[in-house]
């Protein structure tokens, strides 16, 4: 007899039963065979993509090294030009710096000029108050003794016109001009 394998043995020795299982075993190695063909194709899709950006990434680095290159004979070329421009931007950095110190300090000096105006304005508005102040002092001295030297004129034009009058009329109207003359 010819050797069954140990898992057949299991199955026992019914063709019938061994066909099954051959049929089976054939489809279980079909599905593992495309399992490993997908595999492979994937495989080999992500190794060409690999490849193609490696390919990609080389390139790239080559272009940014004449970039690079370029770039720097560039500057080489420029730096003997760039000198004097920055030791004029220099120059004109300075000369900013010392205008800006000009106007600080002329701007103090006005600022110092307008207290001291200001102080003198205030000083002497003081000094204008108080001679204000003075002045209707005096003012008010003078109307009071304007106002008495006007009340006594008055009094005494009335007390002349008062004899005069006396002295026009006769004896007897004298009587009648003193009466009124004490209203």
């Amino acid at each position: 007899m010819i050797g069954i394998p140990p898992f057949l043995q299991v199955l026992g020795t019914s063709p019938f039963l061994l066909a099954q299982t051959t049929n089976a075993v054939a489809d279980e190695l079909r599905w593992i065979a495309w399992a490993e063909t997908a595999t492979a194709v994937g495989t080999i899709i992500l190794a060409l993509i690999g490849i193609a950006l490696g390919v990609a990434g080389f390139y790239m680095l080559r272009a940014a090294v004449r970039v690079l290159r370029s770039l720097e004979k560039t500057v080489e070329r420029l730096a003997p030009k760039a000198e004097p421009l920055l030791e004029q931007a220099n120059r004109v950095t300075e000369d900013a710096a010392e205008v800006s110190r000009r106007v600080r300090q002329n701007i103090d000096e006005v600022n110092d000029t307008v207290e001291d105006l200001n102080r003198q304005l205030r000083e002497a508005i003081e000094k204008a108050e108080a001679r204000v102040r003075r002045f209707g002092a005096v003012l008010d001295t003078v109307q009071e003794e304007v106002e008495d030297v006007l009340l006594d004129a008055a009094a005494a034009a009335r007390g002349v016109q008062v004899a005069a009058e006396a002295l026009r009329a006769p004896r007897t109207d004298r009587s009648e001009i003193e009466r009124r003359a004490g209203d």
